[in-house]
């Protein structure tokens, strides 16, 4: 099926690999178990596979990162691939409709929707045009009461599923961790600390994610063993500014220069400073903070 997809071959095997993050042993094996993919051979027995064809590969790695087996992951790849060519709903979806998807809670229709935005707006617009916003909806109908936790859990769920999809498929930056991003203590919100991390790497930055609710003692440890240039603490409500400011004065004893974004930042805490709304544009900031003198 998915042979509807070829153009010229002209990628080797090794760039394969590095394109999906699988290894030439694994690709093989998918070859001769599902016939997927099926590359064409130079005179000398090489293979050489289409630009269409390592984009399936990759879509079906993503899949299977996210939980799903080789044959399903294969056929949702060919799904949305055959979806996209046809101009249906996997080549974008808006903000209101994909949060009906988070709440109903497909994993698999929900990451073949968001890599068909991908396509057509790329990963950073899709964060901030769509996921951000669906999420903030969520939030709301959480709030008013339309929708149980669960559903809200659920939705947080698959976002932090797909960016993990995201995540695996980047290239390692070298290079020691420069920006360390967390919660702190008592902020449970998770998706800005690995949302940024990521755009942060997507501009060379070596960023690390600590995730949610972390313990003063854990980011005192971490600054101390990892030297970063700058700690970014993302906060929703206003209960954790005391957990800011006791790591705000651990930071500036250490030399780190700290820096707090989201929702919950009211006024100004301590020395840190004050990132803009906008994820995209906070990364923009801290990349020119950390970017060689």
């Amino acid at each position: 099926m998915y042979k509807e997809f070829k153009s010229q071959a002209d990628f080797r095997l090794a760039q394969l690999t590095e394109a999906t993050g699988l290894s030439p042993e694994l690709i093989r094996a998918w070859e001769r178990r599902y016939g997927f993919p099926s590359p064409a051979r130079t005179r000398g027995g090489h293979r050489r596979y289409t630009e269409e064809e390592v984009e399936l590969v990759h879509s079906a790695a993503m899949l299977v990162r996210s939980g799903f087996r080789a044959r399903e992951a294969i056929a949702r790849a060919v799904q949305i691939a055959a979806a996209d060519q046809a101009g249906g709903d996997a080549r974008d979806i808006s903000a209101e409709s994909l949060a009906g998807e988070l709440v109903a809670g497909d994993p698999g229709r929900v990451l073949a929707l968001l890599l068909g935005s991908e396509r057509v707006l790329g990963f950073e617009r899709t964060l901030e045009e769509r996921v951000l916003p669906a999420l903030r909806g969520v939030g709301a109908e959480w709030v008013s009461g339309r929708l149980s936790i669960a559903q809200e859990h659920t939705a947080t769920g698959l976002v932090i599923s797909w960016l993990g999809t995201v995540r695996s498929g980047l290239a390692p930056v070298a290079g020691p961790i420069t920006v360390l991003i967390a919660t702190p203590a008592g902020e449970h919100h998770a998706v800005a600390v690995w949302a940024l991390e990521l755009l942060l790497r997507r501009r060379g930055v070596a960023a690390l994610a600590l995730g949610s609710d972390v313990p003063h003692e854990a980011l005192v440890s971490e600054m101390a063993m990892r030297k970063p240039v700058a700690l970014v603490l993302a906060l929703t409500g206003s209960e954790a500014r005391p957990a800011v400011r006791r790591v705000a004065a651990a930071a500036r004893a250490a030399l780190v220069q700290i820096f707090i974004g989201g929702p919950g930042v009211r006024g100004t805490i301590g020395a840190a400073e004050r990132l803009p709304r906008s994820l995209t544009a906070a990364a923009e900031r801290l990349a020119e903070v950390v970017a060689p003198r």
